[in-house]
């Protein structure tokens, strides 16, 4: 906020004095007159007003008065009229324009006679010019319209012109503008006038006038006249400077910077009129007389005051010009000028009583520039000079919030640092550093230290102005410290208490991200669908496709096929076409996504092509494991098998360096899973020796997991060589203590000693994994392996274990692969067993976890089985219409969900419902081009031609 000077500049009067100069001729000096010689006291009176002896004048009058009684006129007859003109002057003269309106009236009304009161006009106009004085504008237009229209045109004694002036300045501000814009167009036009008469002219116009009237005319006038009192002399141009700057200051008042430039550009410069000054006030004084000339010195000092003063108010006047200027410029954003015009002032004008402002619009002119060493030098400053102003706020506010907005975040948080340090805790001026201290920590990944000071701001600053993205960040940094409960909760008040916000979108985003870490995947749903219904433009977008394709897939039941997919794809497309730092990894789990699902489809080519393009643009990913794992299976089926054991073999090796035990373990076991499932078992024994030689001795884990996996290959051999399987295990138990050893080795030596039917070994093997060592890795695969033993028996006890493992690892395990090989064995063996309904719920199960891709497409296959199985055609139609609603641009999954729900509702003769299924099918599709589409159409004209026909026939079918 700028502040402004209130300084009000007068209205001087500067057409009056030829009104009040008006000849009366005589050259008379005596101050002792005789009243009795009319002459020569008319004379003598004439002459103290011309000198300004006004005092002197009336004690004059006076005497006429003692030497012809109480009615001269009586005596006299109308020419005493021109004693009462001089009256008025005199009174005039002394500023007491009421006893002047009176003498001129007198002079006016009482002494009518033209030929002896050669005055009666004068005092008319005069009178006139008093109203002006005393601001009676009303009477004024009266007595003046009066006077303007006695004057004769051949009248050489009275100046109409100046009558005119003031008759024109009358009818202005009495509101007559047309009639005194008139009657002073007509001075400034008249070309061979008198100069100083269009001067006067145009002045009045520009106080009384211009104000009145839209800039651009303002303007025009301007251009056209102004040069009249520019091109003037540096003396006459000085007094009109007043006027100049108090129309400024109006304009600026009024919010109208331009028109107050307008009037900045017709001022005779202030810093000459300083110059000028400040040269007369050191000749001055070089005029200093001696000291013993006691009175002369008096005289010189009093007059040396004078000129001080009148130099301060010289340099003063330049100071308050400059800042007039530059707060015109700022509000037209010329903010060069203004930065120059305060920056000048602040440097050269240390000591202004507006400093603190001055300072503050230096600030606020660079924060437009973008000139971050003049915002801080500057903001400090005023920071140390002002610690208590009122704009001081405003000042850590513009220092601190503009490196913030530029993304700046560790200049940010010093610049926050060394604001606060200078404010006191909790005033109103450390609200904006608090909140800019909170959000820079949060930009740099400092989400402790961001939450401790985001929730004190919440203390200090319960009603603060911030608090919206004070909320919003707290909410952030909980996600980024998966606090998934608390950043809900937030996220869910922020919704609630600012519906309109502009930081909405990345709410309803987090917010989604949150509830469906929580499992809440409707709501998640519900958020990241207003997102898209109603930010079509946050940056937000591209993630959120992502996440909607995770939540797509886990919904119950399972969406489509192509509708998860054309999720991603968007994902990619938004993310390609507006590259930000969080672009690229928006963009690789996109394609681990994309490379997942047609993995799960069995769309080999396309998984591999995604695999491919993340392997060349992000080779160093934090999904890059996630990615090779969910293309295995594609890589083989498009016969690069080989290949993708060497990425395998390449990441085995730099997770051995890491020495992260859980990740080697992990990897090691997808390793293994992979060549067993791909190779033959000599050529996967081939593949485990060759990559034994390549590793060396990186590391003890590796050579145990390479012993291990030559023995889970030899035993696949046709023949397998069982004295030297037998040695090997031997040599594997004794190579390292069972600590050492990995789970998936106490897991194959668990399964050797249970193929051995040493069942009681086995099982402490395997409780020795899930019991004493549960934290380094395969701990489901020793639950789901007991869960298996158990779900091959006979026996009801086994079977119950086996229900109540396979249960444990989908409810207590994490690990999405496992969890997926549990739930899916779980819900085969059920369907095994026949049992369709309980195979129903965990495939539902297993379509509600969006990271569970492999398996999918069988999921949704068997599922269908289930109610099929069941006859509960009516849950069968409600999953294809869920399907094909849910889903309509993936044609593959929603056209055939369309024909079968159709379908089954004409089996179960529900032909008008089949028809309708058809009209929405093909509303809704029907403009595309597609085989199903096509059978569709056509099955759409053979029903409803039945369904018309059985009309016809008073059919009964609904």
């Amino acid at each position: 906020m700028y502040r402004f000077l209130k300084q009000r500049i007068g209205f001087p009067a500067i057409f009056l004095a030829g009104l009040i100069a008006v000849a009366v001729g005589g050259n008379g000096k005596a101050q002792l007159i005789n009243g009795g010689d009319l002459p020569g006291a008319f004379q003598q009176i004439r002459y103290q007003i011309q000198v300004g002896n006004y005092d002197v004048g009336l004690r004059m009058l006076d005497m006429v008065y003692q030497y012809w009684g109480d009615d001269p006129g009586a005596a006299i007859g109308d020419r005493f009229g021109h004693f009462l003109y001089l009256k008025g002057l005199l009174y005039l003269g002394k500023a007491d324009y009421n006893l002047a309106i009176a003498a001129f009236e007198q002079c006016y009304e009482d002494y009518p006679n033209d030929e002896e009161n050669l005055f009666r006009i004068h005092a008319l106009s005069q009178w006139g010019t008093c109203l002006i004085l005393t601001e009676d504008y009303e009477e004024a237009v009266q007595i003046l319209e009066k006077a303007y229209t006695s004057v004769p045109l051949d009248n050489t004694e009275i100046d109409k012109t100046l009558i005119a002036l003031n008759l024109g300045r009358a009818y202005l501000r009495t509101a007559q503008m047309e009639e005194g814009l008139k009657i002073l167009r007509r001075i400034l036009d008249h070309e061979d006038g008198k100069r100083e008469h269009r001067q006067s002219a145009f002045m009045i116009l520009a106080e009384d006038w211009t104000p009145e009237i839209e800039l651009p005319e303002a303007r025009s006038f301007v251009a056209k006249y102004g040069e009249l009192v520019r091109n003037d002399s540096f003396k006459n141009r000085w007094p009109r400077n007043d006027v100049f700057l108090f129309l400024a200051q109006q304009a600026i008042e009024n919010d109208e910077p331009l028109r107050a430039l307008l009037w900045y550009g017709q001022l005779l410069p202030p810093s000459e009129i300083a110059e000028y000054v400040r040269a007369d006030f050191a000749h001055f004084q070089t005029l200093k007389p001696d000291e013993a000339e006691v009175q002369r010195l008096a005289m010189w000092a009093k007059i040396n005051t004078e000129k001080q003063l009148e130099l301060k108010y010289a340099e003063e006047t330049v100071a308050n010009v400059l800042y007039g200027a530059g707060a015109a410029h700022f509000r037209i954003q010329n903010h060069t000028a203004s930065f120059a015009t305060f920056q000048h002032l602040a440097d050269v004008f240390p000591t202004h009583p507006m400093r603190a402002e001055i300072l503050h619009n230096v600030v606020a002119s660079a924060v437009k520039l973008e000139r971050w060493t003049d915002i801080r030098d500057y903001g400090i400053k005023f920071l140390d000079g002002f610690p208590e102003h009122d704009l001081v706020g405003d000042v850590a506010r513009m220092m601190c919030d503009y490196v913030f907005a530029r993304g700046e975040y560790e200049e940010a948080w010093t610049t926050s640092q060394e604001v606060r340090k200078r404010l006191r805790i909790a005033s109103d001026p450390r609200e904006v550093p608090d909140f800019v201290a909170g959000g820079s920590l949060f930009h740099l990944e400092r989400y402790r230290e961001a939450r401790i000071e985001l929730e004190a701001y919440e203390v200090h600053f319960p009603d603060g102005e911030r608090m919206e993205p004070v909320q919003y960040y707290l909410g952030a940094s909980n996600v980024k410290e998966l606090r998934w409960e608390t950043a809900a909760r937030i996220f869910d008040a922020f919704l609630i208490d600012y519906p309109g916000s502009g930081m909405r979108p990345g709410v309803l985003y987090l917010n989604g991200l949150s509830h469906f870490a929580l499992g809440n995947y409707p709501l998640a749903l519900t958020l990241v669908e207003e997102l898209h219904a109603n930010h079509p433009m946050a940056e937000e977008l591209p993630a959120s496709w992502n996440l909607k394709g995770d939540l797509l897939a886990v919904q119950n039941p399972p969406a489509a096929f192509a509708e998860i997919e054309a999720c991603y794809l968007k994902a990619r497309e938004m993310a390609q076409a507006d590259p930000k730092p969080e672009s690229p990894d928006i963009d690789a789990y996109a394609l681990w996504k994309l490379t997942a699902l047609h993995d799960a489809a069995s769309s080999w080519e396309t998984a591999v092509a995604h695999f491919d393009e993340f392997q060349e643009k992000f080779p160093e990913s934090f999904y890059r494991l996630d990615t090779l794992s969910a293309a295995l299976r594609g890589l083989h089926h498009v016969g690069r098998t080989r290949e993708a054991i060497g990425y395998l073999e390449e990441n085995l090796l730099v997770s051995a360096k890491t020495e992260d035990q859980a990740s080697l373990d992990e990897l090691m076991g997808s390793y293994l899973d992979y060549i067993s499932q791909t190779l033959k078992p000599d050529e996967a024994i081939e593949v485990v020796r060759n990559f034994k030689t390549r590793a060396g001795d990186i590391s003890k884990p590796i050579t145990l997991w390479l012993q291990i996996a030559e023995i889970e290959h030899l035993e696949k051999l046709e023949q397998p060589p069982e004295a030297d399987l037998e040695k090997r295990y031997f040599d594997l138990e004794v190579a390292a203590d069972l600590y050492e050893m990995p789970n998936f080795g106490l897991i194959k030596l668990a399964r050797r000693s249970s193929k051995k039917m040493h069942y009681n070994r086995a099982r402490e093997l395997y409780l020795k994994v899930i019991e004493d060592r549960p934290d380094r890795g395969f701990l489901e695969m020793a639950v789901l392996d007991m869960a298996k033993i158990d779900a091959s028996s006979t026996d009801p006890v086994a079977a119950q274990r086996a229900i109540e493992n396979f249960s444990r690892i989908i409810d207590e395990f994490e690990n999405p692969e496992m969890q997926e090989m549990a739930t899916a064995g779980l819900a085969r063996v059920l369907m095994e067993k026949e049992k369709f309904d309980l195979a129903a719920q965990y495939w539902e199960l297993y379509r509600s976890q969006p990271q569970w891709i492999q398996n999918r497409a069988e999921a949704n296959f068997n599922l269908a089985q289930c109610y099929e199985k069941t006859s509960d055609t009516d849950s069968a139609i409600k999953l294809y219409a869920i399907t094909y609603v849910n889903f309509p641009g993936h044609l593959d999954w929603s056209t055939p969900s369309y024909l079968r729900a159709a379908e089954l509702l004409k089996e179960d003769g529900r032909d008008g419902d089949a028809l309708l299924v058809l009209v929405d099918f093909l509303k809704r599709l029907g403009h595309l081009e597609h085989d199903n589409i096509r059978k569709g159409r056509r099955l759409f004209q053979k029903w409803k031609a039945e369904w018309v026909e059985n009309q016809a026939n008073g059919g009964t079918k609904s």
